[in-house]
């Protein structure tokens, strides 16, 4: 979902209309989701993303948030993730260029987003990654990945030298 998107969620939301309202409104102005999402959970997603946020932001832990809301720590997490990763900014000519490269090794996704730090789902809406991307490139990625996590040894090198995700 991107910036646009979350800001009517949040400003249909702000004007009282229920989530119900929210998803005929955004279906009305023909704004879609991407295969696989829909209304009503991005709905509820931008609502409580936005208030985990101003809990934080009103002095309590993340775990203090958890207890409140009665969801997961991990939940409160996502929504930090969220915006750090969903929200829409501009990419730099320098991510752009190593996007392309990337995708044009045969990279997956997935690996792009996580070493320039942004959303998969986001870059998957943003770039037509399997249009330049050998089906051959495709296959030596799925094997490459498939022997990974069935090697112990590897796995763990994996989880060692992946760039890391900050907490914020």
């Amino acid at each position: 979902m991107d910036l646009q998107v979350r800001e009517l969620i949040l400003a249909l939301y702000d004007g009282g209309l229920a989530e119900a309202d929210i998803a005929a409104e955004l279906k009305a102005r023909g704004i879609r989701f991407p295969p696989g999402g829909n209304h009503a959970a991005s709905i509820r997603r931008a609502i409580r993303d936005r208030h985990v946020l101003s809990l934080v932001a009103g002095g309590m832990t993340r775990k203090q948030v958890a207890e409140h809301l009665g969801v997961n720590e991990k939940t409160v997490d996502r929504a930090f993730e969220n915006m750090r990763t969903r929200v829409a900014k501009p990419y730099t000519p320098q991510e752009l260029e190593r996007i392309y490269a990337l995708v044009e090794e045969g990279m997956p996704i997935s690996f792009i987003a996580e070493d320039i730090g942004r959303s998969g789902i986001h870059l998957r809406e943003r770039f037509d990654v399997n249009a330049h991307r050998p089906a051959d490139a495709v296959l030596e990625w799925k094997r490459t990945w498939s022997a990974i996590r069935r090697s112990p040894e590897l796995l763990e090198l994996h989880r060692q030298f992946h760039p890391k995700k900050e907490k914020v």
